[in-house]
């Protein structure tokens, strides 16, 4: 499959992984790597295979075809030796409702064969982390779903792992809990382990990965760091005028290499920057050619435009 340098380099190393539901390819032939130290980004709708696929890689479904590989580990061939290393928060643990939050983190870590001493420490500690601390003797039937969220990452979270697959995780959390999950996620790569994170949530995922994977429908469809991902797609200025073909005009006899697009109420969108003239010229160009320019901003490639640019519009990309 790969080399050993490649393996020890490779947090999670997938290679034509396939699984069918009857007639249909949830997962179709895809290849991942997820470097080690990573946050990795998984990003798609709802329905395009991410949850399927990180079941497979955690061995709660077998693939169809294929080879993956966690923390240099074959699964599911070694899934008792290296889900050991490993944290997940998938489908949500089965948490006794008349128990409290720390009894039910209390009898999950029980099966780790954590002493009774640890578990109340793990216990308390990931409570804390997650922001449950002050509910950790509130029976679990008394949360809510943003609290059993909170639950399920302060499982995953419970004991210290080399790598954390998370399936979106701020799922049911206002916009605090939300920042709170990023600054989880942060401090797991400052402290050395690699995070895998789902989401269909693009600003959320912006903000903390490092690498980002695209899929869709099954496929993967771009795979790569988010900085040379950045790199690779221009920024763009978005100049608002008094008369936008007349703007047009000039831009394209200032440099044939720009390309312009007018939008409602005079709205430039300009691209082609990197080999054509420098913002100031596009600006003083205008301004001396009789249009008047109420509005000069550089754009950055967002993560959201590159992925409708890869998958296309097809849900709600916030």
């Amino acid at each position: 499959m790969a080399d050993g340098l490649a393996l020890a380099s490779q947090a999670i190393l997938v290679q034509g992984l396939t699984k069918r539901f009857g007639p249909r390819a949830a997962v179709d032939d895809i290849s991942l790597s997820v470097p080690s130290g990573s946050v990795f980004g998984f990003l798609g709708p709802n329905g395009a295979g991410k949850t399927t696929t990180i079941r497979m890689l955690v061995g709660l479904i077998f693939a169809d075809s294929g080879e993956l590989r966690l923390l240099g580990e074959p699964m599911p061939k070694a899934g008792r030796k290296v889900l050991r290393r490993v944290g997940s928060m998938i489908e949500g643990p089965g948490f006794v409702p008349y128990l409290s939050g720390e009894d039910n983190l209390r009898r999950l870590l029980s099966a780790t064969g954590a002493s009774s001493r640890d578990q109340k420490l793990f216990a308390r500690q990931a409570l804390d982390r997650v922001g449950l601390g002050p509910a950790a003797d509130r029976k679990a039937k008394q949360y809510s779903m943003g609290m059993k969220q909170r639950l399920s990452l302060a499982w995953a979270l419970a004991l210290p792992r080399e790598l954390y697959i998370l399936a979106e995780p701020t799922n049911g959390l206002d916009p605090s809990g939300m920042r709170e999950v990023r600054e989880v996620v942060a401090s797991l790569a400052q402290e050395g382990s690699t995070v895998f994170v789902s989401s269909h949530l693009l600003g959320e995922v912006e903000q903390i990965c490092t690498h980002v994977s695209f899929m869709t429908q099954g496929k993967i469809v771009l795979s790569e760091s988010l900085s040379e991902l950045r790199s690779h797609h221009q920024r763009h200025l978005e100049i608002v005028t008094d008369d936008g073909v007349l703007a047009k005009t000039l831009l394209l006899e200032l440099s044939q290499d720009l390309s312009v697009d007018v939008g409602a109420d005079n709205v430039l969108r300009v691209r082609g920057l990197d080999a054509g003239p420098k913002d100031a010229v596009i600006n003083r160009h205008l301004v001396e050619g009789g249009v008047e320019v109420s509005s000069f901003v550089s754009v950055a490639t967002s993560l959201e435009d590159l992925f409708v640019e890869y998958v296309g519009e097809g849900f709600d990309v916030r």
